[in-house]
């Protein structure tokens, strides 16, 4: 598959085609930490845990938003 110019300067997590899932790499960037502080936190159960798909763990995309949006802060 190629991508446009534009698609290969962005995260791949914030790509216009979201897609369902996400690799660790990919949630990570989206949570803000390193890879290794990110699997750190899956296997605390800090941060939500992976999905099998054939061979792969992957991540609902859906569930690191939702990790995400409970990490920031409320207003006042």
């Amino acid at each position: 598959m190629y991508r446009d110019r534009n698609e290969l300067d962005s995260p791949p997590c914030l790509s216009t085609s979201d897609p369902l899932t996400l690799t660790a790499g990919e949630a990570s960037a989206l949570v803000g930490v390193s890879v290794t502080t990110f699997r750190r936190l899956v296997r605390s159960g800090d941060a939500p845990a992976p999905v099998r798909i054939g061979r792969r763990w992957v991540f609902r995309r859906a569930d690191i938003l939702n990790y995400v949006e409970a990490l920031a802060p409320r207003p006042s």
